[in-house]
């Protein structure tokens, strides 16, 4: 038991570490890091009631019967959290109404039933000598944990935008850690293995997330210039019909000369942003040069990537009518078919050359061609 004792004070240790790494490092402009902090302190959290509760197994200190109920409490309810968590942040889609109150009530009982086992004993029951045992509904928080874990492998897989199919495999094996855990501990009832496996599990994510770090741009947030070529590269043998949309973010050097260069970022920014809102769960998004950026939508026909430009140019008129420093976005698409197009690259060109264009006529329609440029 002391071993278990031992095991968890290093996973606690291993996820101080990651911590502190992860504030001093931001791993994307998408709050990456942000939210692994979150996960890693409950995750703490949920160790250091473990920590608490194998003590008292270990020393049956009467006097300590109420804290090690509560630690169970607290342990048993906070487990379901963490995948919950994740599977909300990968799960890109959006959540509707009705199915987000659904996805809620399996922790809300959870947490009802853990509360209520402080008197009831269905959970754990803790006896007057402190010693601890399972309820008979102890495997409820390790199900409604499982739900959730395959619920986030599943919305890693149908994240396609966010994720090469290498990082959603590697991503699956991470959470697949913790699933066999729970599995083993079920099986087994000495096993103490589950949040051990989940702090490991969030040191390979935290090194994950160091990983593809490298494939996005840190001020957008959307992916970089090496992603997009890799991504060419790979599609350029597909047989599917794919969308590559080119973008110029206008305005840039008038918003740099009257407001500066850090003004002229975020314009950037915020340019990215409307791109990636009007793209999203249709294609990737690349930022491919100062000002200019690129989705590649695969498996799509013209209508489709049609409707995206049009969201995005509404968009726009509704963003710009706060703003008196304009977003003008300049764009333009083709369709590539490996039957009857040479080649991606020859595609990506002709999309650009649409781009300049609407450029031209976006020139035409403000007038001044320095406020564009």
């Amino acid at each position: 038991m002391n071993s278990s004792i031992s095991t968890d004070v290093l996973g606690v240790v291993v996820l101080c570490f990651t911590i502190i790494m992860a504030k001093r490092h931001a791993l994307d402009s998408n709050n990456n890091y942000r939210r692994y902090i979150v996960i890693a302190v409950l995750t703490i959290m949920i160790l250091l009631c473990e920590i608490a509760t194998l003590y008292f197994k270990i020393y049956n200190n009467v006097d300590m019967i109420i804290p090690n109920k509560i630690c169970n409490i607290l342990g048993f309810s906070l487990s379901p959290v963490i995948p919950l968590y994740l599977f909300r942040i990968n799960y890109k889609k959006g959540l509707g109404r009705i199915f987000n109150k659904i996805l809620i009530v399996p922790l809300l009982v959870n947490t009802v039933l853990c509360f209520i086992s402080y008197k009831f004993n269905l959970v754990f029951y803790v006896d007057s000598l402190n010693v601890y045992t399972r309820g008979p509904l102890f495997l409820l928080p390790l199900i409604v944990s499982g739900i959730y874990f395959i619920m986030l492998i599943f919305a890693i897989f149908k994240n396609r935008g966010e994720y090469e199919i290498e990082d959603r495999k590697a991503f699956s094996w991470i959470v697949l850690v913790p699933i066999v855990a729970v599995i083993l501990q079920i099986m087994f009832e000495e096993l103490v293995i589950i949040w051990v496996s989940v702090a490991m599990s969030l040191m390979l994510y935290y090194v994950f997330l160091r990983e593809t770090q490298f494939t996005y741009d840190l001020q957008t947030g959307v992916k970089n210039r090496k992603a997009f070529d890799k991504e060419m590269e790979r599609l350029a043998l597909s047989n599917k019909e794919i969308g590559i949309c080119v973008f110029d973010i206008n305005n840039l050097k008038k918003t740099n000369d009257l407001y500066g260069h850090k003004a002229g970022d975020v314009f950037i920014a915020e340019g990215a942003k409307v791109i990636k809102n009007s793209f999203q769960n249709l294609g990737k998004v690349f930022r491919i040069g100062g000002d200019e950026f690129c989705v590649i939508c695969e498996d799509v026909d013209k209508i489709e990537v049609e409707t995206a430009m049009a969201k995005l140019d509404r968009t726009i008129m509704k963003i710009n009518k706060k703003r008196t420093n304009k977003l003008v976005l300049a764009h333009g698409f083709a369709i590539y078919n490996r039957k009857n197009n040479n080649n991606i690259y020859s595609v990506f060109t002709e999309a650009d050359r649409l781009m300049y264009e609407n450029k031209a006529k976006l020139k035409t329609f403000f007038g001044n061609y320095s406020y564009l440029n």
